[in-house]
């Protein structure tokens, strides 16, 4: 690994990183931890050399947005494991405005590979990412939070939806479709009448399609 961090300064000292050359030190990255079976590792290693602003070896911000850029451009080709690693990184504060975009499309990326896509649990090995069975009941419990979420920031707007929900529906439409009207179809909590009143606000907004609308309320909890 000191070899590996002796490159990434000495690639830094003439400037922002290559997509190429950091996915060839990432891969190196990755496939040493793998050999030592250990995958935390990786992660830890991944994001105090990247992301912990006291310890990463980007000199300033705009050498993080390239970064950050350049991990964009290697989505469509990395593994299921990997994406989850750096996705899970990557959506934390620290990470700033950036990365938690970054994290958006990697969890659409999981989406269309058909794995777990909550960036809440890591995988045991590089070869083998979390699968959506593996997390069903995480993905439950976290669904059931994340709707009082939602419903709390309505309720406290006055019954207004918020402005981040909307931005979803335009930004992010296969979530919204896939992850967030079935996460409030099947909502079973104390706060029911609250998302039936939001279900409402985004129909007659035309945030919910007609045959959405109806399938929501035929099936509703």
């Amino acid at each position: 690994m000191d070899t590996l961090n002796t490159r990434i300064q000495t690639e830094l000292e003439f400037g922002e990183m290559r997509t190429d050359m950091l996915a060839l030190i990432l891969s190196l990255a990755q496939i040493a931890f793998h050999r030592l079976d250990q995958v935390m590792q990786y992660a830890l290693w991944f994001k105090e050399k990247f992301i912990t602003k006291a310890t990463r070896c980007l000199p300033n911000e705009r050498a993080m947005q390239g970064f950050i850029h350049s991990l964009t451009e290697m989505i469509p080709q990395e593994a299921g494991s990997v994406l989850q690693i750096h996705g899970k990184m990557l959506s934390s504060a620290s990470a700033g405005d950036e990365g938690r975009e970054y994290a958006q499309k990697v969890k659409m990326r999981l989406m269309d590979l058909g794995l777990d896509h909550t960036l809440h649990t890591l995988p045991v090995d590089m070869t083998q990412p979390v699968s959506l069975k593996a997390t069903k009941t995480v993905e439950r419990m976290e669904t059931t939070a994340d709707t009082e979420k939602v419903l709390k920031l309505f309720v406290h707007a006055n019954y207004s939806i918020p402005s981040s929900l909307l931005e979803d529906c335009i930004f992010l439409p296969r979530w919204f479709r896939s992850v967030f009207v079935p996460a409030m179809t099947h909502y079973s909590g104390e706060m029911c009448s609250d998302r039936d009143r939001l279900m409402a606000a985004l129909h007659e907004k035309k945030k919910l399609s007609d045959k959405m609308y109806s399938e929501f309320l035929a099936n509703k909890k």
